[in-house]
């Protein structure tokens, strides 16, 4: 028999195994049937008890006939010429085996509605035919009639209490619309048994309605039950997504037990980006990440990220140390210049310009035609204050890529500190020449314009492209405020400069100009007290003094 014969036999076995069961019991049902279908006619009349009984064995005979003949074509999967034969078989008997023989192969043949009308008849002749019940159920749910199908598997249920198969058909049918119900029944069957399948299926149906905490909880009796390495997974998965980073490193942990080097190593990589989402007072308040850390550098690797994501894991608790000893293991496994750049870059966002000025210029002589080495040790330079220093490198950064926009503006910021202000203007047009548009070259320029009350018209027009960027950027807002007030438009330039100063920490610089503004607007108590609160920021700042000492003269 061939394997496609094989299966289908298995799926319909069922349905034979009922169908040939009943036709034993014909002969006591087609009695019944006879008078309704009139085999018998008028002029019959008054036949003997015999004859009527050799009618019925002979019309038990030829429905046993037809259904034999449909089986037989319904296991040879021609469904249609099978429905002939029952129907003929209807002919000499109409029990509810039959009508649910014509609907199991109606449903082969994807008619479902002819399919359910003879599951319901049926079910009309035997209300506790529960092949039927099963089957009008599934053409149900098939149909988008879940409300229907449920009803019929709680009738299911309720003729099988015990049966564990039908509870957990209806719980699953229950699952959409009623997932109370669903949730009691999965429940039920677990009193006293923690089976697999079941805990699977209650855990996901809690994830679906985001009843997270139930999910752990089903989860964690799951993996009691079956260490299995997937659930793990699920699991670790889980607690990360609860920020419960101390069990998902604690089961982590236990892992290692069972786990091979390599898998471990994924779960690792996992927990450590999920703690890299968070902020940094949510990872300093996770006392466990500092041991895991420290258990982590024991391990060795050749992937360069489980080192690079670790260390900066390390950096953002404050745990220098041994964020250098991660990225040290990480760039000696990576042969390009990327990973240096990436954590350069790290570094500058942090402030921490030493660090990038140490690590870049290892690399700079075995990667000369890389732009970027030079401009980030210029960038850290001006980070300290070093603007002579910067300029050769910033220098270096264009001449390898004269194209290079942040170069082009690092080096007029540079050349700006320095006072060396036509070198700084240079850089200012080379650079909006590449991009006229940028937000940050037309305000740095703007304002270095402003400052030595220069071209204050253009110095205008560049603050307005910069704002229409970023509206709400305090030192825009201050640039675009203070070449309102060196053009003499006092109110523009108070209304804009309130603005700067409300928007973020405000600066003592941005104080001292909203102090003036308010002055040349006539409010001299109020720019008394902004330029205290700029002292407050900047204690030694002359300027201010100059100022205060001007009013109370």
């Amino acid at each position: 028999m061939r394997i496609r014969q094989i299966q289908y036999f298995l799926q319909n076995l069922l349905t034979v195994v009922i169908l040939f069961s009943t036709i034993v019991g014909l002969t006591s049902c087609v009695s019944n049937s006879l008078s309704k279908k009139n085999i018998i006619s008028s002029k019959h009349k008054n036949l003997t008890k015999f004859d009527i009984h050799l009618d019925s064995i002979i019309a038990s005979k030829k429905a046993k006939d037809y259904v034999i003949r449909g089986s037989s074509l319904q296991m040879r999967e021609q469904y249609a010429e099978a429905i002939l034969e029952f129907q003929m078989a209807l002919r000499y008997d109409t029990s509810a085996v039959i009508y649910y023989a014509l609907a199991k192969n109606y449903t082969s043949l994807a008619k479902f509605d002819l399919a359910a009308e003879n599951a319901r008849i049926a079910i009309q002749i035997d209300s506790s035919f529960i092949p039927a019940l099963e089957l009008l159920a599934d053409i149900y749910n098939n149909s988008d009639r879940s409300d229907e199908a449920n009803e019929i598997y709680e009738k299911i249920v309720e003729l099988e209490p015990e049966n564990k198969g039908y509870i957990f058909a209806l719980a699953q049918s229950c699952e959409i619309r009623n997932p109370r119900r669903a949730e009691e029944l999965y429940l039920q069957l677990l009193i006293g048994e923690e089976d697999e399948g079941t805990l699977y299926t209650l855990a996901q149906l809690y994830r679906r309605n985001k009843q997270y905490e139930k999910y752990i909880f089903t989860l964690e009796r799951l993996y009691s039950v079956t260490s299995d390495n997937r659930v793990a997974y699920m699991l670790v998965n889980s607690y990360l997504r609860q920020q419960n980073y101390d069990k998902a490193i604690e089961l982590s942990f236990k892992l290692e037990q069972s786990l091979p080097s390599d898998d471990i190593e994924d779960y690792y990589q996992v927990i450590s980006s999920s703690l890299l989402d968070n902020s940094d007072s949510l990872l300093l308040a996770t006392p466990s990440i500092t041991n895991y850390l420290e258990k982590l550098s024991h391990r060795h690797s050749f992937e360069w990220r489980y080192y690079y994501n670790n260390g900066l894991l390390a950096s953002r608790i404050e745990k220098q140390q041994l964020a250098e000893t991660f990225f040290k293991r990480a760039i000696s496994l990576d042969t390009t210049i990327e990973l240096p750049l990436r954590l350069a870059a790290y570094y500058l966002q942090r402030k921490n310009y030493e660090a990038t000025i140490e690590l870049l210029v290892t690399f700079e002589n075995l990667f000369p035609l890389e732009a970027r080495i030079p401009l980030y040790i210029g960038i850290a330079f001006s980070g300290i204050n070093k603007y002579d220093l910067a300029i050769p490198f910033l220098k270096k950064s264009i001449l390898l890529n004269n194209e290079n926009i942040d170069g082009w503006a690092q080096l007029g910021i540079a050349y700006d500190h320095l006072n060396i202000s036509d070198s700084s203007d240079l850089a200012y047009e080379n650079a909006l020449k590449i991009d006229s548009s940028n937000a940050l070259i037309n305000n740095n320029y703007a304002y270095s314009l402003s400052i030595r009350n220069l071209k204050l018209s253009r110095a205008l027009e560049m603050a307005s492209t910069a704002i229409n960027a970023q509206p709400n950027n305090s030192s825009y807002l201050d640039t675009f405020g203070w070449v309102h007030f060196q053009l003499g438009n006092y109110k523009e330039a108070l209304e804009n400069l309130i603005k700067a100063s409300t928007n973020t920490e405000s600066s003592a610089t941005i104080l001292e100009h909203l102090g003036d503004a308010y002055l040349k607007n006539g409010n001299v108590d109020q720019a008394i007290s902004t330029y205290r609160k700029a002292l407050e920021k900047s204690p030694d700042r002359r300027s201010l003094f100059e100022r205060l000492e001007n009013i109370y003269k």
